[in-house]
């Protein structure tokens, strides 16, 4: 394990008898895991939005440029081109995210599995929407529903056992993503937000894979006393522009930790599959558009420009 996080996470086992995990879609590309990012499957659905629209081959450079993540700007948000397939092709959204489902859980997961079957880790929150956390628990032997339990933002769960939250929904419950449609861009439910504002608070928290562009999940760090947290970015990350260095200007208790994350909880590098996920997201949104008639991908992409500007326009704020 990386130096610089074991010994943050000894500190705070032995401080606060453990700690708390917020984990971003880039733990999830890693060999065997290989999905791709949340923007790197927006970006393939877009791309295909666009590819199969014969309406609008004039059209497709300006697209491509307003639409599509330039300089690692991740202003398409995956959850707004859903929203909008959904609204105007409803039925479809599960097909163009179904590259989600499969993956095996790779050593970052078994790493957390084995956190919290140790009990060490006190609270896991995760925007990925991919079930390889459930996998390596279940490999593990700590069964879903005896164990653990998910929470998403479409049922919080009122039980005492351990909670797996998935703040932006699960493949494997389809309501809880239509959910996520209309919470991505404004704020996470009550009582989500109350709880992980409470955590923030009482419990060091790693953040790891993850960029900290939800406009959703922002004002509660922005908003909270914060214990401890260690915010691993990427070493050849340019941190300036950074809601970890943003935190850190504002005062808030918080480190930032360059790690690749290949090399976080193991001595041996884990090989990088994000383009054998970006291909599997590509080609199964290229078989899903080419069913979407013209006219209504004509209007999914107009409606999607409109979005990105204003979800741009509510992050500089």
């Amino acid at each position: 394990m990386n130096h610089d996080v074991a010994t943050w996470v000894d500190t705070n086992i032995s401080k606060y008898g453990g700690f708390g995990i917020l984990a971003g879609s880039a733990i999830s590309l890693w060999k065997p895991s290989g999905l791709p990012t949340a923007v790197a499957l927006g970006k393939s659905i877009i791309s295909a939005l666009i590819e199969n629209n014969g309406l609008i081959d004039d059209l497709r450079s300006d697209l491509e440029r307003q639409l599509l993540p330039i300089d690692g700007d991740p202003s398409l948000r995956l959850e707004t081109v859903l929203e909008e397939i959904d609204l105007h092709y409803p039925n479809h959204v599960p097909a163009f995210v179904s590259v989600l489902a499969g993956g095996a859980p790779n050593a970052i997961h078994f790493a957390i599995a084995n956190w919290i079957t140790s009990a060490h880790l006190k609270v896991f929150y995760t925007t990925n929407q991919d079930v390889l956390i459930e996998r390596a628990l279940e490999k593990e032997g700590y069964g879903r529903g005896s164990a653990y339990s998910v929470a998403t933002p479409e049922a919080d769960k009122a039980d005492s056992l351990f909670h797996v939250v998935k703040l932006h929904g699960s493949i494997d419950e389809p309501d809880s993503l239509r959910t996520t449609f209309t919470q991505v861009g404004k704020q996470l439910p009550p009582s989500v937000r109350a709880q992980l504002e409470r955590d923030l608070v009482r419990i060091p928290f790693l953040v790891i894979g993850y960029s900290g562009e939800d406009i959703d999940i922002r004002p509660s760090f922005l908003g909270s006393h914060l214990c401890n947290v260690l915010w691993v970015v990427h070493p050849r990350e340019d941190v300036s522009s950074h809601f970890a260095h943003i935190l850190l200007e504002d005062g808030k208790n918080i480190r930032l930790c360059k790690c690749d994350l290949a090399e976080l909880v193991t001595a041996t590098p884990l090989e990088n599959e994000s383009s054998l996920g970006e291909k599997r997201a590509a080609a199964e949104a290229g078989r899903v558009a080419s069913k979407i008639p013209a006219g209504c991908l004509t209007l999914i992409c107009s409606r999607v420009i409109r979005q990105s500007a204003e979800s741009r326009n509510k992050k500089r704020l």
